[in-house]
């Protein structure tokens, strides 16, 4: 696995994981989202069997294991616009912290209860191959998952855990769970975060915070590795007409969102972060951005 580690290639995986992540299993199927991974030269083989699609009583996606040669990837969806995913105790308004300390810290509740609903099913599938290293991924809501059941891999699963790699993803673990997480998982976890997606930006702190390293995408498509804060104040201001900020205050936040409206919307749509992570957006002057292939 240490192999493995040192030879991640992260822009791989991202376009693994906005192309095979599961709202795309929900419009087309299987056979054919990994027969287009296969055979797209962006891509290369390397998968050997169906993904395994994990779903709850309504039918919704769960998660989706994908057997590579070099590793299993299981990617965790994004949220719908359903009450299930935004209320009760398992919902993504749900901003009580749950203390776990197997893990070392405290736990957005509402996720943590999503990935602890199915954990026994999703560990008892990755045992089936020990040795094999796992990496972990997704959209939204679907990245705090893969972020707290990395955290579990790491435990439970004798330490397995390779990548971890997100796209517009919001918080889900405190100051100290993050502080750790950014000393031991520096080398493999990867949050894609675009200036004109609000997602990131909440839970607010001190209640919640981010780790990981982190591909700042502005509107044009330029992409910065660990950006200052000011260099990501600056492009929010520049490329947003409410000019979001990380506001403390939850009532200015939400106002600043509404403000937003569709440009929000848009900037955090898979499609969106396709065309950044892939270079299809292009700076005004028609260049290329700095797109980390």
């Amino acid at each position: 696995m240490p192999q493995l580690r040192s030879a991640i290639n992260f822009w791989f995986l991202a376009s693994l994981i906005i192309l095979l992540s599961p709202s795309n299993l929900l419009r087309g199927d299987v056979r054919r989202l990994v027969e287009q991974a296969w055979w797209n030269p962006r891509y290369g083989a390397g998968f050997r069997y169906l993904p395994h699609v994990s779903r709850n009583e309504s039918g919704n996606v769960r998660y989706a294991l994908f057997y590579h040669d070099e590793f299993m990837l299981v990617i965790f969806p994004g949220s719908r616009m359903t009450s299930e995913d935004w209320a009760g105790e398992k919902g993504n308004f749900s901003f009580e912290r749950v203390t776990v300390p197997e893990i070392g810290g405290k736990v957005h509740e509402g996720f943590w209860k999503q990935v602890d609903s199915y954990w026994s099913e999703l560990a008892a599938k990755l045992d089936q191959y020990p040795n094999v290293p796992v990496v972990v991924g997704g959209h939204s809501r679907g990245g705090a998952c893969a972020v707290i059941a990395g955290l579990r891999i790491e435990r439970e699963l004798q330490n397995r855990l390779a990548a971890v790699v997100t796209v517009g993803q919001p918080k889900c673990v405190n100051f100290k769970l993050a502080t750790r997480i950014e000393r031991e998982w520096a080398d493999r976890y990867v949050r894609i975060v675009s200036s004109t997606d609000p997602i990131p930006l909440v839970p607010p702190e001190p209640w919640y915070y981010h780790a990981g390293t982190v591909w700042f995408y502005d509107k044009r498509g330029v992409c910065r590795v660990n950006p200052t804060a000011l260099e990501i104040e600056e492009a929010i201001r520049r490329d947003n007409p409410a000019a979001m900020r990380e506001h403390g205050n939850l009532a200015k936040y939400a106002l600043a969102v509404v403000k937003q409206g569709w440009t929000s919307i848009a900037g955090h749509k898979l499609t969106y972060y396709y065309e950044l992570v892939h270079g299809i957006r292009r700076a005004k002057n028609g260049a290329p951005g700095s797109y980390l292939q």
